[in-house]
């Protein structure tokens, strides 16, 4: 039974991590690759987007060989999401040229809070 578990439990997680991937790479290439290469072939926009999926695998495998304990990857993805860093790029991205001045610095400051804490002592919090 224990073995059924252990691997659903890593059946489980191998599709997050495979969808998480796919998903960045989808949402790059329709919002990066798109804009400044508007006549690049089909092929060239698959092999960029194949590009930014391992780009994105080997920046999850770096963060995931710098993590010491379970708590603190966790502690590490939750704080993409609840430091504004994800939020202030998905609506950078898909906002107008004047909006970018206020996109950057909300993508800059809650960078800033992620990385330093905010001047908090825990960096997580």
């Amino acid at each position: 039974m224990y073995i059924l578990l252990m691997g659903a439990i890593v059946s489980a997680i191998l599709s997050t991590v495979d969808t998480t991937l796919l998903a960045v790479s989808a949402i790059a290439s329709r919002n990066l690759i798109d804009p400044i290469a508007r006549n690049l072939p089909e092929p060239r926009k698959l092999m960029f987007g194949r590009s930014l999926t391992l780009l994105a695998g080997l920046l999850a495998y770096g963060i995931a060989a710098s993590g010491e304990t379970i708590k603190g990857l966790v502690e590490i993805a939750s704080s993409f999401g609840s430091a504004g860093i994800m939020v202030a790029l998905l609506i950078g991205l898909g906002s107008t040229v004047e909006a970018r001045g206020p996109g950057g610095g909300g993508m800059g400051g809650g960078g800033g809070m992620m990385m330093g804490g905010g001047g908090m002592g825990d960096p997580w919090a």
